[in-house]
C-alpha cells in the first residue's frame, strides 16, 4: 500500500491550477522540480494545458488509470472527485482540502473504504518521497529549502508541524526519505503509516509526531515491527499540557490523552521519547550518524569543571548514569594530568593547554577503561582557536575510528569550518550541552518489552457484563495482579458497620454509584472515620448529600 504514496506510477491532480503558488499548482510544479519520472494528469475542466503538461476535463477523460490522486478542491466538490476515483480504479488518494464534512463527505469516505481506496486526509499538507520524485504537497517549506535524500522519515498528523521538523532535520544535516502528514485521517493514520515504513527499504529511523492516539493497541505492535526490522523510532507526542490536549482536540478532533501513558507505552514498546521539536531532529539524524549506546552509562570529559557540575545534573535528568572511572584508570590520570579532578566527570581544567597531546591520552584512558557506554566532551571555547582545535580534534578523530562502536558527542563553540571537520566524521558537535545531553540519552539501546503481546481477547473477563461498580472493578483488577486498596461493599447500614469492623478502623466511606463518576464533588465521600459512631453519622451525612444533589442516581451501597 505504501509504495501507492511514495512511488506511484502516475498521479492525476483533480484541481490543478496553472499558477504554481496556488494549492493545485504546486504538486506539479514541485513534482516537475522533483524530477517525477511517472505521468502526470493535471484534472481542469477549464483548461486544456497545465504548467506544459494536457489538462483533462475528468479523470474519465484521462488516459489510461491513474495510481495516486492528489485532490485539491473546494470542501463541497471532494465527495464527487471520490467517486470519480473508485469509478476510475484509482488506488490511493491525498485529500488537500479542509473543511470536508457532513453526511456527503462521510458516505463518500464509507465508499472509499469499501472500494479499497485508501486516503490521506482530508486537510493534509500532502506527502514527498525524495528517491522517487514524488512530490505530492503544497508545502511552502520547499520553497526555502529543497529536501536532501537520507534515511530519516517523517510521519505527522500536522502537516506544517512535520514540515518545520523536516526544516530542522535539515539544517542539522540530516536527509528524508519519506514525508507523510496524515491530517484528519479520515483513513490512514499515522499509525498504519508507521507500521508500512516499518518495511520500507529507504528509511532507517521514523519520527512520529503525533497530537493524539486513536488506536494504542496498534501503534505498539507498528514500533515493535519497525524495531524487528531494525529501525529506530522517535516519538514526539503534543498534548501533554490540559491546554495543550484541548488545542488538539481542535486541531485534528484527536484525544491527545495522559503524557505518563504514553511515555510508559512508548518505553515498552521500545521507541525513543522526544519531547520537542530540536530534541527530535538532533535524535534522529544522530541515529544515522552514530552508533547507539549499549547501555546508560555516560563518561563525561569536560575542561571546564563547573559545567562539569552543569553535566551531571543535566544527565540525571536525562535518565544517564554517571558512575566513576576505575581506580586504575583515576590513578593513570594522575600520572600525567596531576591536577585533573573529578572521576566522572573528569575536569582537564587548563591542564592540557600546556601540551594538547595530553588531551588524545585522556580520552583514550577514559574509553579503554570500559566503564561507559557513551562519552560526552566538553571543549567551551577551544573551537574558536585553530591551533588548540587542530590539537585537540586530533585525539577526537583518533578516539572515534579505534572505537566506533562508542558514541561521541561533543559540546563548544566552533568555526563553521571546525565543526566540520568533525560532522564530517560523524561526530555532533552542539553549543549548548543540553542538547548533546538529550542526544546521547536518545542514543540509548531501547529493546522494549519481551513479553508476549497480549490481545484483547486474552485478558480476563471481567465478572459481569457492562459497567461494574468501583469495588467490582478493583476487585477484578487485584485478580490481574494489580495491587489496589482493600475495600468491601455494603448494601445497607448494618453492613456498613459490619464491613468497617472486619477492616478496622480508621476507615474511609465512599458512596457506590454507576451514575457518580466523582463523589466527592456531591459529598459521597468521608474520610478519617475513628469508631462505630462517626460511621452511623457520616453514612446518614453521605446519603442525605448525594440524594440531595443527584436524586435520580442509582445508588447501589
Amino acid at each position: 500500500m505504501l509504495e501507492h504514496f511514495t512511488a506511484p506510477g502516475s498521479i492525476a491532480v483533480i484541481g490543478a491550477s496553472g499558477n504554481p503558488d496556488k494549492i493545485g499548482g504546486r504538486p506539479i510544479a514541485f513534482l516537475k522540480r522533483a524530477g517525477y519520472a511517472g505521468q502526470i494528469l493535471p484534472i481542469n475542466p477549464k483548461s486544456d494545458e497545465i504548467q506544459g503538461l494536457p489538462a483533462y476535463v475528468s479523470l474519465h477523460d484521462a488516459p489510461g488509470t491513474a495510481e495516486l490522486a492528489i485532490i485539491a478542491l473546494a470542501a463541497g466538490f471532494v465527495p464527487e472527485a471520490i467517486r470519480d476515483c473508485i469509478a476510475t480504479g484509482v488506488t490511493a488518494a491525498i485529500i488537500l482540502s479542509s473543511g470536508v464534512e457532513g453526511a456527503e463527505a462521510d458516505a463518500a469516505f464509507e465508499k472509499a473504504r469499501a472500494a479499497g481506496l485508501r486516503l490521506v486526509g482530508p486537510n493534509s499538507l500532502g506527502t514527498f518521497s525524495t528517491a522517487s520524485g514524488a512530490f505530492t504537497t503544497f508545502a511552502t517549506a520547499l520553497d526555502g529549502a529543497w529536501p536532501t535524500a537520507g534515511r530519516i522519515a517523517i510521519v505527522s498528523q500536522s502537516g506544517a508541524f512535520g514540515s518545520y521538523l523536516y526544516a530542522l532535520i535539515d539544517l542539522a544535516g540530516g536527509g528524508v526519505s519519506h514525508f507523510c502528514p496524515t491530517g484528519n485521517e479520515q483513513d490512514l493514520s499515522t499509525t498504519d503509516l508507521l507500521a508500512e515504513l516499518a518495511h520500507d527499504d529507504q528509511t532507517d529511523v521514523i519520527v512520529l509526531a503525533n497530537e493524539g492516539i486513536k488506536n494504542g493497541r496498534a501503534l505498539i505492535k507498528a514500533i515493535r515491527a519497525a524495531k524487528k526490522a531494525g529501525k529506530s523510532v522517535v516519538a514526539l507526542k503534543t498534548g501533554r499540557s490540559d491546554a495543550g490536549r484541548q488545542a488538539a482536540a481542535t486541531h485534528t478532533g484527536s484525544l491527545a490523552g495522559e503524557d505518563n501513558v504514553y511515555d510508559a507505552a512508548m518505553r515498552q514498546a521500545g521507541a525513543i521519547r522526544a519531547h520537542g521539536l530540536e530534541e527530535a531532529a538532533d535524535i534522529a539524524v544522530g541515529l544515522t550518524r552514530r552508533p547507539r549506546m549499549a547501555g546508560s552509562r555516560l563518561g563525561v570529559v569536560t575542561t571546564s569543571g563547573g559545567v562539569g557540575v552543569l553535566l551531571s545534573d543535566l544527565a540525571e535528568e536525562a535518565g544517564l548514569d554517571l558512575p566513576p572511572l576505575p581506580d586504575d584508570a583515576v590513578k593513570e590520570i594522575a600520572e600525567f594530568l596531576p591536577f585533573a579532578e573529578g572521576v566522572n566527570p573528569v575536569d582537564s581544567s587548563t591542564q592540557i593547554l600546556a601540551d594538547m597531546s595530553l588531551f588524545e591520552r585522556l580520552l583514550s584512558t577514559t574509553i579503554t577503561s570500559g566503564a561507559f557506554d557513551g562519552l560526552m566532551i566538553f571543549l567551551a571555547h577551544i573551537g574558536r582557536n585553530d591551533a588548540h582545535f587542530a590539537a585537540v580534534s586530533k585525539g577526537i578523530l583518533s578516539a572515534a575510528e579505534r572505537f566506533p562502536d562508542l558514541p561521541i558527542v561533543v559540546s563548544m563553540v566552533a568555526t563553521d569550518a571546525n565543526r566540520k571537520v568533525l560532522e564530517d566524521a560523524g561526530i555532533p558537535v552542539f553549543e549548548e550541552p543540553a542538547r548533546a545531553v538529550r542526544l546521547l540519552s536518545g542514543l540509548q539501546e531501547r529493546s522494549g518489552s519481551n513479553e508476549v503481546e497480549t490481545s484483547a481477547s486474552a485478558l480476563p473477563t471481567p465478572p459481569n457484563a457492562g459497567s461494574l461498580n468501583e469495588t467490582a472493578a478493583a476487585a477484578w483488577l487485584a485478580d490481574l495482579g494489580l495491587p489496589m486498596a482493600v475495600q468491601k461493599h455494603a448494601a445497607d447500614e448494618a453492613a456498613t458497620v459490619a464491613a468497617a469492623d472486619a477492616l478496622g478502623y480508621p476507615v474511609v466511606l465512599k458512596i457506590s454509584s454507576p451514575d457518580i463518576l466523582h463523589k466527592s464533588d456531591v459529598g459521597g465521600v468521608a474520610l478519617n472515620i475513628t469508631d462505630e459512631g462517626d460511621l452511623r453519622e457520616s453514612y446518614g451525612k453521605v446519603l442525605n448529600a448525594v440524594q440531595t444533589a443527584m436524586p435520580d442516581a442509582v445508588i447501589d451501597g
